[in-house]
């Protein structure tokens, strides 16, 4: 059975629930306070995908316009991340597990095992800078099985293909959802886009595996986790090679698979990030550290509080969440800190940091907000 998938595009001049502080000649510092918009169905997953946010609803209660019926299946919304606007909405009649954006689609895994192409809508209103110009054909949504996911879809990524993991491995689909290849050698938690000859990285729950445009393998890399059954962390991929934390430490791996450098670092609480020339680890202890990429410690700061599981960097900075806070740690220690449990509309984040350009993108139950993430200038 093919299930449709639906769409319904918010435009930003309509959108409700976005709450901003904005004042004439006012310049915010960091951490303060940007934006808030509720997600009605609740925040099951996020991401941060070409610079537009991508929150993930399992299952939520959708109004389809064009048949006019509500139906019950998964939801992504799509969330402009310096305004916090809402910028579509995609449903489909499936439960959803992840999310991916793409040219022209959204890509939606799904608890069923497939993935649905969702072709995104433009605001029909732009045209062009001076209201001139021709609309460019939309591409067709799809419903494919990619033949990997019997207990659903773990992650769905965009490179050189559109690439979904599950528990049978890791699948490439076309962008007209044909099945290029499949690598069936265990269960994939995490795609991520390859660099040099690598097309796709495949996080395995016991190795990275390096995969090339045509499915062979180029390399593998063991990956050890905090206790049997736990989920690594997904790696960074820069242009200097691939950062990997696990429970051995920090690895810095080549693009042919060779270690270039290990640091002993402590169990990580989320997957190393990248600024710059520089690579920052958060560990469970607390600590976050930031190493050049040749694998010179430049500094380590405790930012105080239990470190949450994200972190991100930029600037020169890495951003965490500890205790109760959104943190920035950089080389003078704790630049700034932004308790987030106060005031009148109390916030858990589930989901975040995310850098997207001066704005810090954190996700909970229901609402994504936006903070500032240095001094406007």
């Amino acid at each position: 059975m093919t299930r449709r998938a639906t769409r319904r595009s918010v435009l930003a001049a309509l959108a409700g629930g976005v709450t901003t502080l904005a004042g004439c000649g006012y310049r915010p510092g960091g951490g303060e306070f940007r934006w808030s918009t509720g997600v009605f169905h609740g925040v099951d997953g996020m991401c941060l995908d070409g610079g537009t946010v991508l929150a993930v609803t399992r299952e939520a209660m959708t109004f389809d316009f064009g048949s006019e019926r509500w139906y019950e299946g998964g939801s992504v919304t799509a969330l402009d991340p310096e305004r916090g606007e809402r910028t579509g909405e995609y449903g489909v009649e499936t439960p959803a597990s992840a999310a991916a954006r793409g040219s022209g689609l959204v890509y939606v895994g799904t608890t069923d095992g497939t993935v649905i192409a969702v072709p995104i809508e433009a605001d029909p209103r732009d045209f062009g800078g001076e209201g001139r110009g021709t609309a460019t054909p939309e591409p067709e949504g799809w419903t494919t099985d990619p033949g990997i996911a019997p207990s659903g879809v773990e992650t769905v990524t965009v490179g050189e293909s559109v690439y979904a993991g599950g528990a049978d491995g890791l699948a490439a689909l076309s962008t007209d959802g044909s099945v290029r290849w499949r690598w069936e050698d265990g269960t994939v938690v995490g795609a991520i886009s390859g660099a040099d000859e690598t097309a796709v990285y495949a996080l395995a729950t016991d190795r990275l595996v390096a995969l090339a445009g045509d499915g062979t393998v180029r390399w593998t890399h063991d990956v050890t986790t905090e206790r049997a059954g736990s989920e690594p962390v997904a790696p960074a991929v820069g242009p200097d090679g691939v950062y990997l934390a696990d429970t051995t430490g920090l690895t810095a791996l080549a693009h042919d698979g060779a270690v270039r450098w290990e640091r002993d670092v402590g169990d990580p609480a989320a997957g190393a990030a990248l600024s710059g020339r520089g690579v920052h680890h958060v560990s469970t202890d607390g600590t976050v550290r930031s190493f050049s990429t040749g694998g010179r410690e430049r500094w380590a700061h405790d930012p105080r509080g239990r470190t949450g599981s994200g972190i991100d960097a930029a600037g020169g900075r890495a951003y965490v969440l500890a205790g109760e806070s959104l943190v920035a740690v950089g080389p003078e220690g704790t630049a700034w800190r932004v308790p987030l449990d106060g005031g009148e509309e109390p916030f858990t984040p589930e989901f975040g940091p995310f850098v997207a350009g001066r704005t810090l993108v954190l996700g909970g139950s229901g609402e994504v907000r936006g903070y500032w993430r240095s001094q406007l200038r």
